[in-house]
């Protein structure tokens, strides 16, 4: 687990919590590979107690738990056309 890359993501997720960055704009292209990376370091994100080394990342779990309902929907969505 790279730390730099999480705290990258940490800000990045900033911005969106923020409203510094267009959410809804950059849902679209960004949900599978944010969703996908933190779900693949789901210890680091979830399972560890924050520490001075090991910080919390807030912002980043804060944004998977939206953007990973409305992916959620999103493909609930995509089958239900399907199946119509």
């Amino acid at each position: 687990m790279n730390i730099n890359a999480c705290n990258s993501i940490e800000m990045s997720a900033m911005r969106f919590a923020k409203g510094v960055a267009d959410e809804e704009l950059a849902f679209m292209p960004l949900n599978a590979v944010f969703c996908d990376f933190v779900e693949s370091n789901y210890p680091i994100y979830c399972g560890m107690p924050a520490t001075p080394e090991l910080p919390r990342w807030d912002y980043t779990v804060e944004l998977y738990r939206r953007w990973s309902l409305r992916r959620k929907g999103k493909l609930l969505e995509a089958q239900h056309d399907v199946d119509v």
